[in-house]
């Protein structure tokens, strides 16, 4: 493993957050997506999550079911009114690409490189769409990369998804 001589800058961007789920922060999972499915006209949660694995629903439609459902109060927490923070895919989307494309113009001007970005699964699966994938049809690994390239005419090549090679190497 090498050693760094000098600290590598650490920079904090709340624009790199993960998507806001308003009154679902804190809540389960399973409730969350089992309102959103029911919206999206699915039965259950396992029903979206299984038409999502198979491409047939994709991660803009249930970021905005979910805000939706937020909306409208969710049934576990009846008779409280929404907070206005879940998010909707276009807001996520266009943080994530403003950001990275920020990160990465500013890369540009100190003559380019490598810049390890970390954040979460749901915003990077958001970028990713926004950046015109739309292949990955599961969640990503915890801890898994994801290596983009931003060219010289600006535009943002991806490389590879979900890669946990590294942790199958050991380094």
């Amino acid at each position: 493993m090498q050693a760094w001589e000098t600290p590598l800058p650490l920079n904090e961007r709340k624009e790199l957050r993960e998507v806001g789920f308003g009154l679902y922060e804190g809540d389960l999972n399973k409730n969350m997506l089992t309102d959103a499915a029911h919206l999206l006209g699915f039965a259950s949660e396992a029903a979206l999550m299984k038409a999502s694995g198979e491409g047939t629903i994709h991660v803009d439609r249930i970021i905005d079911a979910i805000r939706q459902a937020e909306a409208s109060g969710t049934p576990a927490l009846e008779g409280v009114k929404s907070s206005g923070m879940a998010e909707s895919y276009q807001q996520v989307s266009k943080r994530m690409v403003d950001s990275l494309t920020e990160i990465a113009q500013q890369a540009q001007k100190q003559g380019g490189g490598n810049v390890l970005v970390v954040t979460h699964g749901l915003a990077i699966t958001t970028l990713l769409m926004a950046l015109g994938d739309t292949s990955l049809n599961e969640q990503l690994h915890n801890a898994s990369m994801t290596r983009l390239c931003y060219t010289d005419s600006g535009q943002f090549v991806i490389e590879s998804i979900n890669d946990m090679s590294y942790v199958k190497r050991g380094s």
